[in-house]
């Protein structure tokens, strides 16, 4: 099985391999970069699964452990038999990374496994239109810290709680200064 799964990642990575080298480079930057994949999902018993399934697709430098080169979990949607087909890149904009495949090697991972079912990856969804803009670590991005996301929230709350450390903070610096 493993050696059958290699040979469709080998296969795939030469096709992809083959279609970038032929595109140039104006068209390949302007569309997205997406890969059609399919396959089938089965449940711990080995009878197929139907309807949505939450699939976690990776691609990976080596055979075995290391961390992800990407990572995107989608809802697929599985016929009677198990039976998907999905885009990979579709979640976002600009689709796969241009660079995932420069690697001399790129290993596919598709986790349908008890863990996987037991802890899912939430598939990045819309922020409600109030909320675009703001952060949890707003620091990480460069943005000042009103634009934490609950200044979106809570925009009294948190001007209210500015305040008061504004003052905390004079009065500390007050009391540090000394008097002659």
């Amino acid at each position: 099985m493993k050696l059958r799964l290699v040979c469709v990642v080998i296969g795939f990575l030469s096709l992809v391999s083959l279609t970038a080298a032929q595109t140039s480079p104006q068209a390949a930057s302007a569309l997205p970069r997406l890969v059609r994949f399919g396959g089938t999902v089965k449940d711990l018993n080995g009878s197929p699964l139907t309807g949505v399934v939450g699939i976690t697709f990776a691609f990976y430098s080596e055979n075995a452990g290391g961390a992800p080169l990407w990572l995107e979990t989608q809802n697929a949607s599985a016929d009677g038999t198990g039976h998907y087909t999905v885009l990979l890149g579709s979640t976002k904009s600009e689709g796969l990374p241009a660079d995932l495949f420069t690697t001399e090697q790129a290993v596919t991972g598709v986790r349908q496994d008890a863990y996987a079912k037991a802890n899912p990856l939430v598939v990045e969804q819309e922020k409600d239109a109030r909320l675009r803009g703001f952060y949890i670590h707003p620091e990480l991005y460069g943005a000042p810290a009103e634009k934490q996301i609950e200044w979106a929230r809570h925009p009294q709350t948190m001007k209210r709680m500015k305040e008061m450390q504004a003052k905390q903070l004079a009065a500390a610096q007050k009391q540090a200064v000394p008097r002659n």
